[in-house]
């Protein structure tokens, strides 16, 4: 992890890229059931599946979104 002594400008703690925060969420038991399944199937924690499966959305959902919502703002003009 990054040093937790590095502030920013504003005095306020630099939160930097592989810095990990704790977040708890309610999902729907569907999604717990795929997350729990991919933890097995991996062989690995939770924390580690949830994050597998964020960073592949990220990577993946969210990019080809964008990229479908660039096509149509260009077929405006």
């Amino acid at each position: 992890m990054a040093d937790s002594n590095i502030f920013d400008a504003s005095g306020r703690r630099s939160i930097g890229e592989g810095d990990v925060k704790e977040l708890r969420v309610k999902i729907d038991v569907s999604y717990h059931l795929k997350l729990h399944a991919l933890k097995l199937l991996r062989n690995k924690k939770m924390s580690d599946a949830i994050e597998e499966a964020l960073d592949h959305y990220f990577e993946h959902v969210v990019n080809e979104q964008q990229a479908m919502e660039g096509e149509q703002a260009g077929k405006l003009f």
